[in-house]
């Protein structure tokens, strides 16, 4: 009997790109790789571009959340690639599942297993694998455990938007999406 422990769902659709309006109001260079992004600024997601998203996410983790639950969008923020512009490996601390929508360019999306600095001090080869690169392409929306270690190779004009969501509490009726702050359901 083979058995798949621990394994890391993520989920990969397609979105309508004409129905997601965010406004960034500003980008600035940001963390060590210096890429224009709006994260921690103030971003506009007009009401129906909100029901809209958290439907379509609401919907997605359907397939990764065995029970249902309550959740809440803690943020969402665009990213601007210009030429050979990255991001450093990282993760989304403070929320549960983290999701990207292609907008422009092909992914250059790399995600790593959270075992795979102890994975590869024990190999010297590549027994287990070590990364996975998603072939998202604009029009596609990929949510992830917040905890999985990823990057993005440099790139050039590529355009993300990018999001957390936290569980609030588990339901065994539906999925539920909070108000956020500005009362959009």
């Amino acid at each position: 009997m083979k058995l798949d422990l621990f394994s890391i769902p993520i989920v990969i659709e397609n979105i309508d790109l004409e129905r997601i309006k965010l406004e960034p109001l500003k980008l600035d260079r940001k963390w060590l790789s210096e890429t224009p992004t709006s994260h921690g600024g103030q971003n506009i997601l007009d009401p129906e571009s909100y029901r809209y998203l958290m439907f379509k996410l609401s919907g997605m983790l359907k397939k990764i959340v065995p029970n249902n639950i309550t959740i809440k969008l803690e943020g969402v923020w665009a990213n601007r690639y210009d030429k050979d512009d990255y991001q450093d490996n990282h993760f989304h601390p403070g929320s549960h599942f983290s999701f990207i929508i292609y907008v422009k360019g092909s992914s250059r999306t790399v995600f790593f297993p959270p075992g795979k600095y102890l994975i590869d001090s024990f190999y010297s080869f590549n027994l287990f694998q070590n990364s996975f690169e998603p072939n998202c392409q604009p029009g596609q929306i990929l949510i992830f455990p917040s905890f999985l270690e990823h990057m993005v190779k440099k790139s050039s004009d590529m355009v993300t938007y990018s999001g957390n969501l936290s569980i609030v509490e588990f339901d065994k009726r539906t999925i539920k999406v909070m108000e956020d702050k500005n009362g959009n359901k």
